[in-house]
């Protein structure tokens, strides 16, 4: 990966607060859980949409969904400069971002 590019971590205010904690006898697993918790919630939200009102009505969750990456992802890439970058360097440094940290 080039050194000039840059990645965030998202919500870096929250992220330093579980790092403090995790500097305790807190166990990190509790944090597995609940993310574990939250996101089949998100599954069974659109599960329910779905049977409930359609694919169609099932727009409301997705752009929930794509509300919240766009933030990640704006977050994450706050610091970088794209200039001189292909669009495959790019995606492909993000994926492996993605895939690794």
């Amino acid at each position: 990966m080039r050194e000039d590019f840059k990645f965030e971590f998202p919500y870096k205010e929250g992220l330093k607060k579980v790092r403090d904690v995790l500097e305790t006898d807190y166990d990190p697993a509790v944090l597995w859980v609940w993310g574990t918790m939250q996101a089949r919630a998100v599954i069974e939200i659109l599960k329910s949409c779905e049977r409930g009102f359609g694919k169609k009505e099932q727009k409301v969750v997705y752009d929930a969904l794509r509300k919240v990456e766009r933030e990640v992802v704006e977050q994450m890439i706050s610091e970088t400069s794209f200039e001189g970058y292909s669009e495959a360097e790019i995606m492909s440094f993000f994926a492996t971002l993605v895939n690794t940290e």
